[in-house]
């Protein structure tokens, strides 16, 4: 999915929160949206999910200019992870399954492709959570990632991320990289993010700027 932002403004009674912005945003690459609070990047992702439709300019999905789109058939291909992680008092598996007819072999499977074992160090099929062990705040955070990605790979053709790594290390931090990179060879990902680690991996829009590592330059 490939996202051109046109110069769009949008204004909360009279305080404008975004102001004429120009960005891209490519197919099979993960893009950084990052900016001080208050800088409109929640209010972009509503503008994009169609929560919000009284704004300025265009943004065009594959072509298609946004306000032409059925908000169903938008959200039909996108999927947010939202920053709050909970987890059930149930096993790592069950935990990250859609639903319980999901062939639990197939998670493990999946959770070994994306080189996540070591991430919880005991069964994961057995184990309850809560009771049998307990997660740090690393290990719910990446098990609320597993579990929004397994749920939405599948389907969508962007996948949005708040603030992911906020309660990672760096050695986590570059697991779910690795993940995101992986994800990104047919899906748009698209990173809400205040990571340095991120943001000079990874492009990184801000409101009227992009920057790539340590290079900035306007983006209108």
């Amino acid at each position: 999915m490939r996202i051109e932002v046109d110069a769009i403004s949008y204004a909360y009674d009279k305080n404008k929160i975004i102001d004429n912005w120009s960005a891209q945003i490519f197919s099979g690459e993960v893009t950084c949206l990052t900016g001080e609070n208050g800088s409109g990047k929640s209010t972009f992702i509503e503008i994009l999910t169609k929560v919000r439709t009284s704004y300025t300019g265009n943004i065009f999905i594959d072509g298609m200019e946004l306000k032409k789109i059925h908000r169903k058939e938008l959200l039909d291909k996108v999927g947010i992870m939202l920053q709050e992680s909970w987890v059930y008092f149930d096993s790592v598996i069950n935990n990250i399954k859609s639903s319980s007819t999901d062939d639990s072999s197939k998670v493990i499977k999946w959770i070994e492709y994306f080189e996540l074992s070591d991430v919880f160090p005991f069964s994961l099929t057995d184990k309850i959570i809560g009771i049998d062990v307990d997660l740090s705040g690393g290990q719910k955070q990446l098990l609320g990632i597993l579990r929004a990605v397994y749920s939405m790979t599948d389907q969508k053709e962007l996948l949005i991320f708040d603030e992911p790594t906020n309660n990672l290390d760096e050695r986590n931090t570059m697991k779910f990289c690795k993940m995101i990179e992986n994800l990104a060879i047919d899906k748009t990902i698209l990173v809400i993010t205040h990571d340095v680690t991120l943001m000079d991996k990874y492009t990184t829009l801000k409101l009227g700027r992009v920057s790539h590592g340590n290079s900035t330059k306007q983006y209108n």
